[in-house]
């Protein structure tokens, strides 16, 4: 009876173990150099993306950035992804003007080869 148990649970385990994996690795985003921008609006896919991509972030199955471009989120919204920014590195905020001020300098760095 209670190697039954046992093996039941560790069944059981495993599987949620292959989900898991499964689906780490179909919201993995393509490995290299670079992040990945997101132009949050404050809907609810933007918003489930965020999640979604923050989650990658913490459990370590990404290392590209996350640059989120301000769109529209509301107050609560900004507030919680600038209290995420200042506990990550992996994670900066941008109004639309900030985000294209840094894509001008990331331009003209690669223009001088800086």
């Amino acid at each position: 009876m209670v190697e039954t148990v046992i093996l039941s649970v560790l069944a059981a385990m495993g599987i949620v173990l292959i989900v898991w994996c499964i689906s780490g690795a179909l919201l993995l985003p393509a490995g290299g150099r670079g992040y990945s921008v997101l132009f949050a609006d404050g809907s609810e896919v933007s918003r489930r993306q965020i999640r979604a991509y923050l989650y990658l972030l913490r459990s370590g199955l990404s290392r590209l950035p996350l640059m989120v471009v301000d769109c529209g989120l509301s107050e609560g919204e900004l507030r919680a992804l600038r209290a995420a920014e200042a506990e990550s590195s992996e994670l900066r905020v941008f109004t639309p003007r900030e985000w294209e001020e840094y894509r001008e300098t990331e331009r003209e760095a690669r223009v001088f080869g800086a």
